[in-house]
């Protein structure tokens, strides 16, 4: 990797060097597509065998959505599908 690098060394190590550093990095790549890919067939497996249960302890609004995040340090918050506005405790 470092005669890839180095402006002194002959062209052949010159060669090898990039050859080396472009399998690494081609091998790195790959590594991360294969996590990728490894990751979204385990959440696809984990969403065929889950049973999931509706929750409640998230605040909703006449409209029916549910406010998954509050901003800290506001009293109030707006619902972002209808505008109808909440005081937050």
């Amino acid at each position: 990797m470092s005669a890839a690098l180095d402006e002194n060394a002959p062209t052949e190590q010159k060669k090898a060097g990039v050859k080396q550093l472009t399998s690494l990095i081609g091998g790195v790549v790959s590594g991360v597509v294969d996590y990728r890919d490894q990751k979204e067939e385990m959440e696809k497996q984990r969403a065929r065998n889950a049973n999931v249960e509706p929750t409640d302890d998230k605040p909703s609004c006449e409209c029916g959505l549910t406010f998954t995040r509050i901003p800290q340090n506001v009293d109030r918050i707006a619902c972002p599908e209808c505008g109808r506005e909440y005081r937050v405790q």
